[in-house]
C-alpha cells in the first residue's frame, strides 16, 4: 500500500493517549485489510499463523514446567489439557494480543519460578526478556510486575524452605534486560509510546463499557463477572483437575513454594479484574488458563487420585472437539452448553462475528429469502457476500438496501450481542429486544446467530419500524411500518411511524391517513409510554407526537391535537412548546379551563411567550374572568 495516503498520515500521527484519538488510526486499518494488493483471506490467514506460532511455544512452555514439576506424565497432562482447552483453541486462531499476553505472562512466570529456584545470571537475564515481551504484548500486562512480586512474597513468607541473599544478587541484572528489552522494541528514540499506551488503556478501562451478565445490565460492571465467566467458560474437568492439584500442593509442605507462582498470579489477576470498569470478555482472564492447567498435573503425583485423571481428561478433550470449530462460543454443561451461552454472556465471550461465513452459507440455501441483517462485527458490507437489509450492525460504512414491500420468503437474522441488546441498552432501555425472543427461532447459524421467519410476522415488522424511526433510518422505517400493516391492519404502533416518518417528509395529507386510523384503534393510553422507556425515547417521541399534533391542528382536527399534545407532554414534561400546543388545542376545542391549566404548566417552567400570553388572555376572557 502507498505510505503518501491521508490515511496513512492519519494513522501515523494518531498517538494521543485519549482513546478517542485512536478512531483516527481505523479507516487506515480497514483500507489495509480490506483494500490491499493482497487478499484479505491472505492478510488474515498470515497474521493467524503467526498467534498460532505463539501458541504452540506456549505449549511447549506448559509441557516443560509440569515436567520439571511432575515428570513427564505431569508434563503430558498439562500439555493435553492446554491443547485442547476451547478457549486456548479459540484465541490461538484469532489475530489478536489475547493469546501473546498469555502466552508472555506465563513465560514471565514460569522464568521468575526458575530464577527463584536457581538466582544465576542467565535465569535473570531470561526473567527480564520474558517479561518485557510480556508487557510489550498488551498495556495491560502491567499487571504481571505485582502478580510477580506478590508470588516471591508468598513463596518467602510461608514455603517452609527459605530463599539464600543470591535471590537478589541478579535482580538488577533483570530490570537492566526488561529495559533494554522495551528500548530496542522501540529503537530508543520511541520509548515514550509504550508509556502514551499504557496511559490510553488505563482511561480505556477507567471509562467502562455495557456489560451482560445473566440478565443484568451495567455500565460499570459487575464485580464478580470475571469470576463468573471462569466458572461458565472453562470445562468441568479443568475445574475439578484444578482444585485437587491446588489442595495437594498445599498438602505437600516441601513444594508448597511451586504453588505460589502458579496461584497467586492468577489470583493477582482476577483481583484486579474485580476493580476495573471495563468487564466485556473472558479474553481479559485468558493467562489464568496455563497455570491452570500445569497446576492440574499435581494429579499425576498423588496414588489415590491420579485414575481420576483417566476419567476427566477424556471429558475435557471432548468438550473440545464436540464444539469445533466454533470454539469462541464453548460453554460447560453447567450453563446449558454453547446452545444456551448467550442467556449469560455475549459479545467476546461467544460472540465476535465469527459465524458470518457460515451465514453466508445458509443464505445460499435459500435464494428466494430476503433478508433483515443485524450483525455484531467490524466488517464492510460488501464482503458479506449477499444482498440484505441492514439495521445497526457494526458496519465499516452504509448499507442502504431495503427489501421488497411484498417478499415470498424474508428471514431476520441477528447476532446474539445484538439480541441482548447490550450496546442499544443505553438508548433504548434493558433487553431492548424483549419481544423479539417470545418467537422461536427456525435455526441457528453457529451458535452466535439466530435465525428468524418474519415472512408473516407483523408484530417483528412493527417493532423494527419503531427501532428504524428512532435511529433515523426513515426510508427503512416507513417500509417496515407498511409491511406489518399489510399483514395486520391493527396494529397501532406501525400507522403512528408511517404517519411520523410521512410527515418528516412533508407528505402531510398522506400522514393523516395514517394517524386517524391509528387514534381511532388506539385503545390504550399506555402504548406510547410502553414504547418509550427511556429518556432519549421519550425526548424522541415527544417532539414526534407534537409535530403530528401541529398537522391536526392546522387541520381543525381539534381533539386529536388535545391528545397528541397531551401524549408529548406526559412523556418530555418540559417540553413547553408541546404544553403551548396543548393548550392551543384545548381553545379551539372549547375547553378553556384545560387551557389555562396547560398555559399555567408553561408559566411555572419560566418560558415567556408572547403566544402564550396571547392564548391565556384568550381563555381567561372564554372563562369570564376579563372582558
Amino acid at each position: 500500500m502507498r505510505t503518501d495516503t491521508q490515511l496513512w498520515k492519519d494513522a501515523i500521527y494518531a498517538r494521543s493517549p485519549e482513546p478517542s484519538e485512536w478512531t483516527k488510526a481505523i479507516p487506515f486499518v480497514e483500507d489495509f485489510i480490506f483494500n490491499n494488493v493482497i487478499s484479505t483471506s491472505t492478510i488474515l490467514l498470515v497474521s493467524r499463523l503467526m498467534v498460532l506460532a505463539v501458541s504452540l511455544l506456549l505449549a511447549l512452555g506448559v509441557f516443560s514446567w509440569a515436567k520439571r514439576l511432575y515428570g513427564i506424565k505431569g508434563g503430558l497432562l498439562a500439555l493435553a489439557l492446554y491443547s485442547f482447552c476451547p478457549n486456548i483453541l479459540a484465541h490461538s486462531s484469532l489475530a489478536t494480543e489475547d493469546l501473546l499476553i498469555t502466552a508472555f505472562f506465563f513465560m514471565a512466570t514460569y522464568s521468575c519460578w526458575l530464577y527463584y529456584e536457581k538466582p544465576v545470571a542467565v535465569r535473570a537475564i531470561g526473567l527480564g526478556v520474558c517479561a518485557a515481551l510480556a508487557l510489550l504484548s498488551k498495556h495491560s500486562a502491567i499487571i504481571l510486575l505485582p502478580a510477580l512480586i506478590g508470588a516471591v512474597w508468598c513463596s518467602m513468607r510461608f514455603s517452609s524452605e527459605k530463599p539464600g541473599p543470591r535471590l537478589f544478587r541478579y535482580i538488577p541484572l533483570a530490570a537492566f534486560s526488561l529495559i533494554i528489552t522495551i528500548l530496542l522494541f522501540y529503537r530508543f528514540i520511541h520509548v515514550d509510546e509504550y508509556f502514551k499506551g499504557v496511559l490510553g488503556a488505563y482511561r480505556y478501562i477507567s471509562r467502562g463499557q455495557m456489560s451482560y451478565m445473566a440478565g443484568q445490565y451495567s455500565s460499570t460492571g459487575f464485580w464478580h463477572y470475571f469470576f463468573f465467566t471462569f466458572i461458565a467458560k472453562t470445562t468441568i474437568p479443568a475445574l475439578l483437575l484444578g482444585t485437587i492439584g491446588l489442595w495437594l500442593e498445599f498438602q505437600d509442605r516441601l513444594r508448597r513454594r511451586t504453588v505460589f507462582f502458579l496461584f497467586v498470579p492468577a489470583v493477582i489477576l482476577l483481583a484486579a479484574s474485580i476493580f476495573t470498569p471495563l468487564k466485556i470478555g473472558h479474553r481479559h482472564i485468558l493467562p489464568i488458563y496455563p497455570l491452570l492447567y500445569v497446576l492440574c498435573a499435581k494429579i499425576t503425583q498423588s496414588p489415590r487420585l491420579k485414575f481420576a485423571a483417566l476419567f476427566l481428561l477424556p471429558w475435557h478433550i471432548l468438550s473440545a472437539v464436540s464444539i469445533g470449530p466454533h470454539h469462541l462460543e464453548y460453554f460447560n454443561e453447567m450453563f446449558g452448553g454453547a446452545k444456551k451461552g448467550w442467556h449469560y454472556l455475549v459479545d467476546s465471550n461467544i460472540d465476535w462475528g465469527q459465524d458470518l461465513p457460515y451465514l453466508r452459507r445458509y443464505i445460499e440455501q435459500y435464494p428466494d429469502a430476503e433478508v433483515v441483517l443485524i450483525y455484531f462485527g467490524p466488517v464492510p458490507p460488501k464482503s458479506i457476500g449477499f444482498e440484505f437489509q441492514d439495521f445497526m450492525s457494526e458496519f465499516r460504512g452504509l448499507h442502504s438496501h431495503i427489501n421488497t414491500p411484498n417478499p415470498k420468503q424474508e428471514i431476520l437474522a441477528i447476532s446474539v450481542t445484538k439480541l441482548q441488546g447490550v450496546y442499544f441498552a443505553p438508548q433504548l432501555g434493558a433487553d431492548p429486544f424483549y419481544w423479539l425472543k417470545t418467537f422461536q427461532p427456525i435455526d441457528r447459524v453457529g451458535h452466535s446467530i439466530l435465525i428468524y421467519d418474519i415472512t408473516d410476522n407483523a408484530k417483528v415488522h412493527e417493532m423494527l419500524a419503531h427501532y428504524y424511526y428512532l435511529y433515523g433510518q426513515k426510508r427503512h422505517a416507513l417500509r417496515e411500518a407498511q409491511r406489518a400493516l399489510a399483514l395486520d391492519g391493527s396494529t397501532t404502533w406501525a400507522k403512528y411511524v408511517a404517519a411520523m416518518v410521512l410527515l418528516d417528509q412533508n407528505r402531510p395529507r398522506e400522514a393523516l391517513n395514517y394517524l386517524i386510523p391509528a387514534m381511532e384503534t388506539d385503545r390504550h393510553p399506555g402504548l406510547t409510554q410502553r414504547m418509550a422507556v427511556t429518556p432519549q425515547v421519550k425526548g424522541f417521541y415527544a417532539q414526534a407526537l407534537m409535530n403530528l399534533g401541529v398537522l391536526c391542528l392546522d387541520e381543525r382536527k381539534y381533539a386529536e391535537a388535545v391528545r397528541l399534545n397531551y401524549l408529548a407532554g406526559q412523556l418530555d414534561p418540559g417540553n413547553y412548546r408541546a404544553l403551548t400546543n396543548l393548550g392551543i388545542a384545548y381553545l379551539k376545542n372549547d375547553q378553556p379551563r384545560l387551557a389555562l391549566d396547560a398555559f399555567e404548566q408553561v408559566s411555572k417552567l419560566g418560558i415567556a411567550d408572547p403566544i402564550v400570553s396571547h392564548n391565556r388572555t384568550l381563555a381567561l376572557k372564554a372563562l369570564g374572568y376579563l372582558k
